[in-house]
């Protein structure tokens, strides 16, 4: 689905109710786009999308993760063949993967686990996330930050951090039904103005910034920030005015977090348009004391650059810049501050127990006679054999660190014995994450359930079994 103007061939996934809507943004301007989620209400509301690229990813039919990053991270996990085939099948052919999220909720603040799912896939893979503003809650800014943090150790050409604090601030006259869909529409806009630049209508390339340009700053690793401004005057340029410009830009930071220290950017590019007439009448060093003063600005960083004239004369002078391989910014150190305030108040308030009523001066009083009293129902016992969707809630990562601390035989037993009832699941998944769990404890009582799991129907569950004996034993089973 690319068009010709587009200069990498872009496909987004779109993960949760944000990351969904940004997705549809990009698709609406040509983009391959799918959406993951585990609401079915979010995916529904996705008008702009075909059927097929709205991709249900929820637990046991639930409607959404409730902020909870853990039902949102067992949902991926879940899902990560469903997810792996249609993201192969919808966005094959692409230059680049791009994810989009938004940090906070239950079921985006798990792009790092979606990361790892489309590993197989081999793709360039980039993450263009939002971070909430400070009025929203302290769950959401809590899961922000460690969803953030996950992020910095996946594996990604980079990361782009959109503040809706700071659209929110440039918008303080939009209506509430309304700025959401501005929000995600300026996010995807802005991007693709980036990687349709080289083929921008009336304009002639001087000096081009192609696709393989936009490529290694935009994959540089680390942050990447970029944005555009324009000139209306109809002097000659200077490197001086150009660099003032520059500097504003970089400081406002558009509607990227804002607090990078551009001295630490390892890569830039900085591209200009101009009208003909305004390039004529300006010196022809003008553009290379300008590059030099962004070298000097980000202590010696590689810069890319662009100019093009205008064929009308009644163009406005624009200026585009991406700064690569940032580090983290001031404005995520702020999040992380306020999500350590409130999220200390508010677990402290969650501990806090409600206290009972005090009933003793109700001691003996009787409204209804014995008669009237029923006898009461036998409770049914329950069977212990607990139900396929009881097995997919087990928080198998929170066992295994159980399991490592706990001495006491009978608890430890216990647990474990619910972990091995577990592999007669039907579910592959379920078995495998059992076999990954028994290698991780290093218990050998369990020896005989990797053994046996070697000759499991499922591949996957096979080569976790391979795995977990050579972790508990040190033997290697031999090869067929």
């Amino acid at each position: 689905m690319k068009q010709e103007s587009q200069g990498l061939e872009i496909s987004v996934v779109g993960l949760g109710q944000c990351g969904g809507n940004i997705a549809a943004e990009f698709y609406k301007r040509g983009y391959n786009a799918v959406a993951l989620n585990t609401s079915y209400t979010d995916l529904r509301a996705l008008e702009a999308l075909p059927e097929e690229n709205k991709v249900y990813i929820g637990v046991d039919g639930r409607n959404g993760a409730g902020k909870d990053i853990s039902l949102g991270k067992r949902s991926i996990q879940i899902n990560q063949n469903k997810i792996l085939s249609i993201v192969q099948r919808l966005l094959s052919g692409a230059d680049v993967l791009l994810l989009t999220a938004g940090l906070g909720g239950g079921t985006g603040s798990n792009l790092s686990e979606l990361a790892t799912v489309l590993e197989p896939l081999k793709v360039l893979t980039s993450a263009l996330v939002t971070i909430p503003t400070s009025g929203e809650s302290s769950i959401t800014k809590v899961n922000a930050v460690k969803s953030l943090n996950n992020l910095l150790s996946a594996n990604l050409g980079s990361i782009i951090l959109v503040d809706n604090q700071k659209i929110l601030e440039q918008s303080p006259n939009i209506s509430l039904a309304s700025f959401y869909s501005r929000a995600n529409s300026t996010i995807a806009e802005v991007f693709n103005i980036f990687n349709t630049i080289n083929e921008e209508a009336d304009a002639i390339s001087i000096r081009s910034f192609d696709s393989e340009d936009f490529k290694k700053v935009f994959l540089s690793s680390g942050f990447v920030t970029f944005g555009y401004t324009t000139l209306p005057s109809q002097e000659p340029l200077t490197s001086q005015v150009l660099v003032e410009k520059m500097s504003e830009l970089w400081d406002s930071g558009g509607i990227f977090a804002s607090g990078f220290d551009f001295s630490a950017a390892a890569i830039s590019a900085v591209i200009l348009f101009a009208p003909k007439q305004i390039l004529t009448k300006s010196s022809a060093d003008v553009f290379e004391k300008f590059t030099h003063a962004i070298k000097e600005i980000t202590s010696g960083s590689a810069v890319y650059t662009g100019i093009y004239q205008y064929t009308k004369e009644d163009k406005p002078i624009k200026l585009y810049a991406m700064l690569g391989k940032l580090p983290i910014p001031s404005r995520v150190k702020e999040l992380l501050s306020q999500a350590l305030d409130e999220g200390k108040r508010l677990s402290q308030k969650v501990k806090v127990e409600i206290p009972k009523l005090d009933l003793s001066g109700l001691e003996g009083v009787e409204l209804f006679s014995s008669a009237s009293m029923v006898e009461p129902i036998s409770a049914k016992p329950e069977s212990k054999r607990r139900s396929e969707a009881e097995r997919r809630m087990l928080d198998y990562d929170k066992v295994i660190q159980y399991l490592k601390k706990e001495t006491h035989p009978q608890r430890r037993n216990e647990i474990l014995q619910l972990v091995l009832e577990d592999y007669n699941s039907e579910d592959p998944d379920i078995r495998r994450k059992v076999i990954e769990t028994l290698g991780e404890i290093g218990d050998s009582s369990v020896r005989a359930v990797i053994l046996k799991a070697l000759g499991d129907r499922d591949k996957a569950v096979q080569r976790a079994a391979a795995r977990a004996l050579e972790k508990i034993s040190g033997e290697k089973p031999e090869k067929e």
